[in-house]
């Protein structure tokens, strides 16, 4: 059957099928037109996703999906109206499911959020140019590519074919970030954590003039909100086209279905956290998004979250919060869902499953706080609508009013002489590999490191020991492509880097 990788934001097409004991085979759709057959590791590796398969529990006993909805109904509706009670989901379902979370927590009088409060800091008019951006095709027939704060390579490959058949097509492409993308820029702009802000704003000069030009970064738990204001502002400036890459399945989805004022209210994990912390937040109810893995500091994260008076979450798949979870409610996994995603560039794709079961569940805990419920139907038409269009076509993109945004204000930002830079991946929240480190020649030489052995590095967060690969990366940088508990954010200052010899590694 057709089916949309849950792995990032893409929406790539593959084929899923059945398998026993309990997994699933992937095959390659090459007919469809977002990714033409290809698919990243994360798709490859598929399988492992989806395996093994999740099961509803209930203070840690195995249940029945209906038992563990009822007793989530029951405690969620307990709770005194006065606790505040946050319901998160960075976009891991259709969108039609998506809408119950949101109708939910509408319900219960609460904000739904997806853990992007760099939104709160921008003007409303910015949103419909991060929900949805430049198609696709747009990047291949571009004259100019500029790429702000993300390596394609290492990030998201999928869009690294569309750069290349553009720099087949006579573009220019222009990169500024923290490492040097293997020869695919024209013009390199390698940031140094002590001036990035300035480069980034020197940007708009150089690049006056240019023709047909596509601007391409990302958004993501962790983005730096500077980072964010200056693509926008470069893009405005140069008149081009904007594409942010999102690293969930269905982000652009769910930006489509909130209103201008919940955008607005987003929080940052990291206030959304600190919440807990301070007991502000008494309980929440979190979707499709395991926050052990998707945040740094797991360890934080988890004392958080056994703070709670009640913790709910609804997971298709196995995952290590479901260990701590009060109430887990295990519905059909993405690939057996019905219902739409709706990928960066804003189009429509179908899953290709028949399951509601997440649906339902959602509706059921916003009728038991006083919501309505939602059926399948009500909610894909509304979906639809958010999208400004009547049908599903995979093979065309729907008009979308964008409109003009004004000079965003850049907001203040971390600067240091040294950094810890985490770009966030689609794999970052998955663990897929082992940490490693991305440090230059010149951190090498000043901090000593060997081949062979490990870099100690230390920022106010704590201390870690990982292997390195030596690049060609920015100077006094630092560069990870993991999630690394030393990293709070995506710029994190150093405070030292040494070497650590081979038989000081534990």
């Amino acid at each position: 059957m057709k089916s949309v990788c849950p792995g990032c934001n893409f929406g790539c097409g593959l084929y899923i099928q059945p398998a026993e004991p309990c997994g699933v085979v992937r095959e390659f759709r090459k007919g469809c037109e977002v990714n033409e057959g290809k698919l990243c590791k994360f798709g490859v590796q598929l399988a492992r996703y989806y395996f093994p398969p999740n099961a509803s529990r209930v203070d840690g006993k195995e249940v029945a999906l209906d038992e563990a909805v009822e007793e989530a109904s029951k405690r969620l509706s307990s709770l005194d109206p006065v606790d505040a009670v946050e319901f998160v989901s960075f976009g891991g379902a259709p969108s039609e499911e998506l809408l119950a979370l949101i109708e939910l927590a509408r319900a219960r009088g609460a904000v739904p959020q997806m853990g992007l409060g760099v939104l709160s800091r921008l003007p409303k008019e910015a949103y419909p140019s991060i929900a949805t951006g430049a198609a696709y095709a747009d990047v291949e027939s571009a004259k100019t590519v500029v790429l702000v704060g993300v390596d394609p390579h290492e990030q998201y490959p999928l869009i690294l074919r569309r750069i290349l058949r553009a720099k087949q097509n006579g573009a220019k492409v222009v990169f500024c970030g923290w490492r040097d993308p293997r020869g695919l820029a024209d013009e390199l702009v390698l940031l140094k954590p002590s001036t990035w802000q300035e480069q980034l704003a020197g940007l708009r000069e150089s690049l006056e003039g240019a023709e047909d030009a596509v601007v391409i970064s990302d958004v993501h738990p962790l983005t730096e909100g500077a980072m964010l204001a200056h693509t926008l502002n470069l893009a405005k400036a140069i008149g081009a086209k904007l594409l942010l890459l999102k690293p969930f399945a269905n982000v652009s989805g769910m930006m489509l279905l909130l209103t201008p004022d919940e955008l607005s209210a987003q929080k940052s994990p990291e206030q959304l956290i600190s919440e807990v912390e301070q007991g502000s937040i008494k309980g929440l109810v979190v979707h499709e998004v395991d926050l052990l893995e998707a945040l740094p500091q797991p360890e934080r994260v988890r004392a958080a979250l056994e703070k709670l008076d009640l913790l709910v979450y609804v997971s298709s798949r196995r995952s290590p919060m479901c260990d701590i979870a009060h109430v887990v409610i295990a519905p059909e996994q993405f690939w057996q869902k019905r219902g739409i995603v709706v990928n960066n560039e804003g189009r429509l794709l179908e899953l290709g499953g028949e399951g509601t079961e997440g649906l339902t569940a959602l509706s059921r805990l916003a009728v038991a706080c006083g919501g309505s419920e939602l059926s399948f139907e009500d909610a894909h038409a509304r979906v639809l609508a958010a999208s400004g269009t009547e049908q599903v076509d995979e093979y065309s993109v729907p008009s979308y009013e964008r409109g003009e945004y004004p000079e965003v204000e850049v907001p203040a930002a971390t600067n240091a002489e040294r950094a810890l830079v985490l770009a966030y991946t689609p794999f970052t929240w998955r663990d897929s590999e082992e940490a490693y480190v991305v440090v230059g020649r010149k951190l090498v030489s000043e901090a000593h490191l060997k081949r062979g052995n490990l870099a100690i590095v230390r920022t106010d967060n704590g201390e870690g020991r990982y292997p390195f690969r030596l690049e060609h990366v920015a100077d006094d940088v630092v560069l990870t492509f993991g999630k690394l508990p030393l990293a709070a954010s995506s710029i994190t200052p150093l405070t030292s880097v040494e070497n650590a010899r081979w038989y000081e590694a534990e």
